[in-house]
């Protein structure tokens, strides 16, 4: 059974057999759904005088400023007879907060005939049932550290982010002398544009506070490319642009949860 169904209505392809009209998005539509991680979606088509018809999703990936680290391209069908009017999609992990979902309709012959596209919101799985505004921070999958901001129940920012370098995963009651990264949900406490860590002895920008040592901030450049993967002493590492670009837009009191292998 689908866990939800929708119409994608701009790709609603209307073909003669000598034109090609393609309903496209309007200026002013309302902002795009939001397709969630784990879900499996209907995507639809009308059409006439087409023969087969190709779907992808396609996007850019979470990257650092002035760092882009390129597209992804996911081929959801290809060559699917136009009649059967629609695809069903299972939506893996993006590594993206918004993609485009394309469609194209070809005829007999193989010629192109009409396109359409539609922008959308991507929601990852940690965030499927979460509703609160505040901070989110992903630490299960040491290839893939993300940070993301959630306002008005819409994901709005996304970054590289890295956790403690040990793995070692806590709760808010527990305590260690290492290295170690502390699940569950907390508050920012306090801000400060440059803090200096004496325990560490380094300067820590753009830095939150959300649970006794441990802070969201900006990181030193030599450390940017461990950035997606463990490698703090238990604070949550940012690029120093995006640390200060989420520090502009977090008062203190936001909520923060973490998740982790535990």
């Amino acid at each position: 059974m689908l866990a939800a169904i929708f119409i994608v209505a701009a790709m609603v392809l209307l073909v003669t057999a000598a034109t090609a009209d393609v309903l496209v998005l309007k200026p002013g539509e309302p902002v795009p759904r939001q397709l969630a991680e784990g879900k499996t979606y209907d995507i639809t088509w009308t059409s006439d005088g087409l023969s087969k018809v190709s779907v992808e999703a396609m996007g850019n990936l979470i990257s650092r400023p002035g760092a882009p680290r390129g597209r992804f391209d996911i081929v959801i069908g290809e060559d699917i007879p136009a009649k059967q009017g629609k695809v069903t999609w299972l939506i893996p992990f993006l590594d993206t907060i918004r993609f485009t979902v394309y469609v194209n309709g070809y005829s007999s012959e193989g010629q192109l005939m009409a396109t359409d596209s539609k922008d959308y919101l991507f929601r990852p799985e940690i965030l499927r049932n979460r509703t609160a505004n505040g901070i989110y921070v992903d630490l299960r999958n040491p290839d893939r550290q993300r940070l993301y901001r959630m306002h008005n129940n819409i994901v709005t920012n996304a970054y590289l982010t890295s956790g403690s370098r040990s793995g070692v995963f806590l709760t808010k009651y527990q305590d260690s002398p290492m290295p170690h990264d502390h699940v569950g949900v907390f508050r920012i406490t306090y801000k400060n544009p440059m803090y200096w860590s004496n325990e560490y002895q380094v300067w820590m920008t753009h830095a939150m506070n959300f649970w006794k040592g441990h802070f969201i901030h900006g990181t030193y450049p030599s450390e940017y490319r461990l950035l997606g993967h463990p490698a703090s002493s238990g604070c949550i590492r940012l690029d120093r642009t995006d640390a200060k670009e989420l520090y502009d837009i977090t008062p203190i009191g936001t909520r923060v949860e973490i998740f982790g292998n535990r």
